[in-house]
């Protein structure tokens, strides 16, 4: 009763002195974007214990199925093998932390403590005993490696291990085993964590309260207690997380019977300094975890919330979980991990890992149309007006473009109302459109966002030129583009942008008649149009955004076209300089131009936002990624207030000061991950592998001669947009330069000479910052035997031989020379007799020879010397006979129509007279081709011409396939072939099996038919022969097609040439030095 009574003393006492008791109002906004990994992404399993970032930077998560690498790229997972001893004993990992030596120290469910040595793969289960000798319980909660190099271990029989890992032994390891004096009365993994605070101080946080270990001492103290500020309360309806700020202060957030309570408390945990109820709704917040982000704010997951708290503000802004959508947070919080370069992961309970990047929020996205943001109050009284107007049957619509003047009044053109004008000190709206007597005044019904010059003219866009209003009468006065006033009856041309210069004029953004600078005074029009024979002129008519240079004004205009991209108008020369993807834009469609006050250009396109140094030409683009309300952008949708840059879009819009955008500063670690002999990946220790350590903690492999085609794959370990990661490389001994990767994080090397090579990668991160130094790979090619001093040795040993028998036969032969003096004159017609024979052979072989070189000229001249380019696509075809002359064709011919026809056939036979079949072939292709039938008609007749000119046992397996380039539709005529792949995001189809004669097998067979299908963006279609499916290996077994469709599965998103050499590298390595048998011929199409 007396310790009630004390503890409530106590609590009544606290109260005194918190600062301020209060109700966080918690903001919710779906505009704090986050990133997702999965098991989609190669994650093991969704449930996430713990995660951990290793000194070379790598990620390391523990779930329910394994260890997890993580590089940006890929992960490798680590799991239990029956029967290996050195593989990880228990999938389930609670903790993960490193010691100076750099190896991974694992907790575990059911095994215990685990090292993890990664340059070795090699797990050892490390066994700790109690103080009578038996073994201990094997769940392990966490784990956690103190400044001073001990190891703790939170066991699962409530009580703390330190031991000392300095030691490389496992043995004197666990004999430097520690106990501490439980600081717990729980076993509660959710509560007994370890953690290290911003200072790099452990801390144990318990259901009593957090702890804080004095290193030097290697006693706990405790920080803060629970009971000190709450009471005793039911232990389980606590959630207990905290975290140590900058300023040594300490939140402390604790869950009881369903309230969440933030507690603000001093560095020495004694004093209160505030205390908060967080509320959301009725929604019960159970705070799992908490921690100061690189920000500086409180960063708070629970199952339904991710939480960002202002401390200074006192201000929440929260996100509710949204698993359908792309950038929501999943639910089901675990722990809060900040890695280097300042990215927040958030561990989940069965949906896998979602990040987030606090430097985001510069670019401070918010949902909801721009102009109701920024006019709301104009456009609820321009609403109010219309609903007056119209009787309360049409009110405001969406299509309005206002424009505010200096004295805070806004003039708005609507494509249904004309133009309509708010005064600022009256409140009161006006409409101007239709004027009684003026029959041009309907035109003024559809306008875009009006402008008022220098004199405070309002003009606006008539849709055949411009209009001045007189506000004072509502009256309008016209300029027509054209001299003989406006064609009614020509498509309405709108004017999208305004730009006045220092001369009076008024240049206008059109949507058909491009840049046109108009003059007020005498109404003069000069008309800037494209010229397609002119680099110089505009580049598109149609155009967006007009804004002048931040540097010289007077002289460049910049121009934003729907569809041609950024010209920089030049007033002095009177010429255009175009901006496109070659100069680093990401998109031709330029919605909206602004600048700031550092000069730099800020571009809205499709695919985000941009940022131009007018001076150099130099963009840096973002994305969503970089926190944009999305990567599409609105036309007319961006404003400048004072420096303050806002930008619509079609997902909410940005409202950002563009001296807060700043670059990525984190130069990323770059390491090699993972190493491929002919595509098949090495791992450490396996018996074909030249791999001794694992591949980022190898310096130098060596392979032996016929090991020459190696692919090293490589990470740069920065987190913050790893696909936007950029690489170069270089082979010392091989390229003679630098060779820039893009993104693509794997370099392939082939026929390596034997030899010393050096391998020296370098990365950049998502904003271009590089690692110049990298990191290197010495690789050494071992020559084949013949090639070794050993055997030089050898050579000369039977050189040696050879002089000193070559000495005793020399002898024999001048013994043996008069015993032959009486069989000479037989000899010698013996070599006269063959002699002759050989003669008569040589003619022969030389008869056929030129026969063979007559058919290869016939053939390569059939076969088309280059590939047509289309735009969107990627083609490329290879050829490779099984002879001099093989009896394979394809062809690839563009029609005057624009469509594409693709032909691969198989004739019979070889040598010139399959050459001769194919020429007729591709002769009488060509001539129904040139008459354009359809694709069946065509496949008729020339079964018909084949059947009549060839013999009878010749014929022409053939698919022909008509591809219309605008749609991607494919037609397809099989005639004995084999049926194409098609290859659709991860699935390989094939199109309908033939069920019809090759060509010249009957004059009049079965009917033909064709299949027709689409050819998507991402999509590609490969003809082929049967050489590819039927080519065989030493045992004679073929290599079939089911292979050939998992090549095409695994290396989808590659280049067609790319794809088509992988087919013929995985060919020659499934021969294992077999001879060709049949001709190889193949054609790969790819819609990008």
């Amino acid at each position: 009763m007396l310790r009630i009574i004390r503890i409530s003393l106590l609590i009544c006492a606290e109260l005194f002195l918190i600062v301020g008791l209060s109700f966080g109002q918690t903001r919710l906004d779906q505009t704090m974007r986050l990133g997702h990994l999965g098991t989609e992404h190669g994650l093991s399993q969704g449930m996430v214990f713990c995660m951990f970032q290793d000194s070379h930077g790598f990620m390391w998560f523990g779930t329910k199925e394994g260890l997890n690498r993580y590089d940006g790229n890929r992960f490798l997972v680590y799991q239990k093998e029956p029967g290996d001893s050195t593989s990880l004993p228990d999938n389930y990992v609670f903790g993960i932390t490193e010691d100076a030596r750099g190896r991974l120290w694992i907790a575990t469910a059911s095994e215990g403590l685990v090292m993890f040595e990664p340059d070795h793969e090699r797990f050892t289960r490390v066994p700790l005993f109690d103080g009578n000798g038996h073994a201990r319980n094997r769940r392990i909660d966490d784990v956690e490696v103190d400044g001073e190099g001990r190891l703790w271990v939170s066991a699962r029989d409530v009580e703390l291990i330190s031991l000392d890992v300095s030691h490389e032994r496992v043995e004197e390891i666990v004999a430097s085993a520690e106990q501490h004096p439980p600081m717990r009365r729980e076993d509660n993994q959710e509560v007994n964590r370890l953690r290290r605070d911003v200072f790099g101080r452990l801390t144990f946080l318990t259901e009593v309260g957090l702890y804080i270990l004095d290193e030097r001492q290697k006693e706990w103290r405790l920080a803060v207690e629970w009971e000190r500020f709450f009471g005793q309360t039911e232990n389980a309806s606590r959630f207990f997380s905290a975290a140590v700020m900058r300023d040594s202060t300490i939140w402390l957030s604790v869950g009881i019977r369903g309230v969440t309570h933030q507690l603000h408390v001093s560095a020495d945990g004694k004093t209160a300094l505030s205390k908060i109820v967080l509320r959301i709704g009725d929604d019960d917040l159970r705070v799992r975890d908490m921690m100061e982000g690189p920000d500086g704010m409180l960063y708070l997951v629970s199952f339904h919330y991710v939480i960002r708290f202002d401390p200074v503000r006192n201000t929440f802004v929260a996100v509710r979980e949204d698993k359908s959508n792309e950038g929501g947070y999943v639910s089901n919080g675990n722990h809060l991990f900040q890695s280097r370069g300042g990215i927040i992961w958030i561990s989940t309970s069965g949906y896998g890992i979602n990040t987030f990047d606090p430097a985001t929020l510069a670019f401070q996205a918010r949902s909801g149309p721009i102009n109701t943001a920024l006019f709301e109050r104009e456009f609820k009284a321009f609403d109010r007006y219309i609903r007056k107007e119209t009787g309360g049957t049409l009110g405001l619509v969406n299509a309005a473009y206002p424009l505010r003047t200096e004295d805070g009044s806004v003039w708005c053109g609507t494509l249904d109302h004309g133009l309509l004008h708010f005064n600022a000190q009256t409140g009161r709206v006006r409409q101007y459109a239709l004027v009684e007597g003026d029959h041009y005044s309907f035109l003024m019904m559809r306008m875009y966002r009006p402008f008022v010059d220098s004199r405070g003219r309002i003009w606006t866009g008539n849709r055949h030129g411009i209009s001045r209003l007189d506000s004072a009468t509502g009256e309008w006065e016209y300029y027509w583009f054209t001299p003989d006033g406006p064609d009614l009856t020509e498509a309405d041309d709108f004017i999208t942008s305004y730009h006045e210069t220092d001369d009076g004029s008024i240049w206008l953004g059109t949507k058909m008649h491009g840049l046109v600078q108009f003059n007020p005074e005498d109404g003069s029009f000069f008309f800037h149009r494209y010229d397609s024979g002119d680099s110089t002129s505009i580049s598109h008519d149609h155009i967006l955004t007009l804004e002048a240079d931040p540097k010289l004004p007077q002289r460049y205009l910049w121009v934003g076209t729907d569809g041609g991209a950024l010209n920089r108008f030049d007033r002095e020369t009177q010429s255009f300089r175009r901006y496109g993807k070659r100069e680093g834009l990401p998109n031709a469609v330029i919605y909206g131009i602004l600048s700031d006050e550092a000069g730099f250009l800020w571009l809205s396109t499709n695919e985000g936002l941009c940022r131009m140094n007018a001076e150099t030409g130099e963009f840096r683009c973002y994305d969503v990624r970089d926190g944009l309300q999305g990567n599409e952008f609105n036309r007319t949708e961006y404003y400048r207030i004072n420096d303050t840059l806002c930008f619509g879009g079609v997902d909410g819009f940005n409202m950002f000061h563009p001296a807060a955008i700043q670059d990525n500063p984190v130069i990323p670690p770059v390491v090699l991950t993972r190493l491929r002999l002919f595509n098949k990946p090495m791992l450490p220790g396996a018996p074909d592998s030249p791999l001794i350590k694992a591949l980022p903690y190898t310096s130098e492999i060596r392979l032996s001669h016929d090991q020459n085609m190696l692919t090293i794959e490589f990470a740069a370990l920065d987190f913050h947009a790893p696909d936007r990661n950029c690489f170069r490389y270089k082979l010392e001994g091989f390229t003679r330069g630098w060779i820039d990767a893009g993104t693509e994080g794997s370099a392939t090397f082939t026929n390596l000479d034997p030899g010393e090579y050096l391998l020296h990668v370098i990365g950049s991160n998502n904003h271009g910052v590089w690692n110049s130094e990298g990191t290197t790979l010495r690789i050494v090619i071992e020559p084949p035997w013949w090639m070794t001093y050993w055997a030089y040795g050898i050579y000369a040993i039977l050189l040696l031989g050879t002089v000193f028998a070559f000495d005793r036969i020399q002898r024999k032969r001048l013994i043996a020379r008069e015993r032959a003096q009486s069989h000479l004159r037989e000899t010698q017609l013996r070599a006269e007799s063959a002699e002759f024979e050989a003669r008569a052979v040589r003619a022969e072989n030389e008869r056929k020879q030129k026969e063979m070189q007559v058919a290869s000229v016939i053939q390569q001249r059939v076969l088309p010397q280059q590939l047509p380019r289309l735009p969107g696509y990627d083609m490329a075809a290879i050829n490779l006979p099984a002879d001099e002359v093989g009896g394979d064709y394809y062809d690839c011919i563009t029609m005057k129509d624009g469509r594409v026809v693709m032909v691969m056939a198989d004739v019979t036979g070889k040598g010139v007279a399959a050459s001769l079949l194919v020429n007729s072939l591709h002769a009488a292709l060509r001539v129904h081709l040139d008459h354009e039938m359809d694709t069946i008609t065509v496949v008729r007749r020339l079964n018909s011409f084949l059947y009549q000119s060839t013999p009878p046992n010749a014929f022409i397996t053939f698919m022909i396939a008509v591809l219309l380039p605008e749609t991607g539709e494919v037609d397809i005529v099989n005639a004995g072939h084999n049926p194409a792949l098609i290859h659709e995001n991860s699935s390989v189809v094939e199109t309908q099996r033939s069920k019809h004669l090759p060509l010249g097998c009957m004059a009049y067979g079965r009917s033909y038919h064709s299949e027709r299908f689409v050819l998507n963006p991402g999509e590609g279609m490969l003809l082929f022969t049967d050489g590819i499916t039927e080519a065989m290996n030493r045992k004679r077994e073929p290599f079939g097609q089911e292979a050939l469709e998992r090549l095409l599965k695994e290396h989808k998103g590659k280049d067609a040439s790319m794809l088509l050499g992988v087919i013929v590298a995985e060919l020659q390595h499934y021969a294992q030095g077999a001879e060709q048998s049949d001709d190889i011929t193949a054609l790969y199409l790819r819609r990008s």
